[in-house]
């Protein structure tokens, strides 16, 4: 096997292995956003069960 081409199949193995990360990362970060959503959907969910508030909310920067 010539120098060349080692480094051709060096060169080879490490951007199929590039790839394969780059597809996990990519699967586990969809995944990780999936469980992020759940989440919000059943936050969103209990804050929208609460009862109203009996007050008007203040303004955080009230009008002089």
């Amino acid at each position: 096997m010539t120098t060349l081409n080692a480094i051709l199949a060096a060169t080879l193995v490490g951007a199929m292995l590039g790839l394969l990360v780059a597809l996990w990362a990519g699967i586990s970060m969809l995944a990780g956003l999936g469980g992020g959503a759940l989440i919000g959907l059943i936050l969103g969910f209990g804050f929208m069960s609460l009862p109203p508030m009996d007050k008007e909310p203040q303004d955080l920067f009230p009008k002089d």
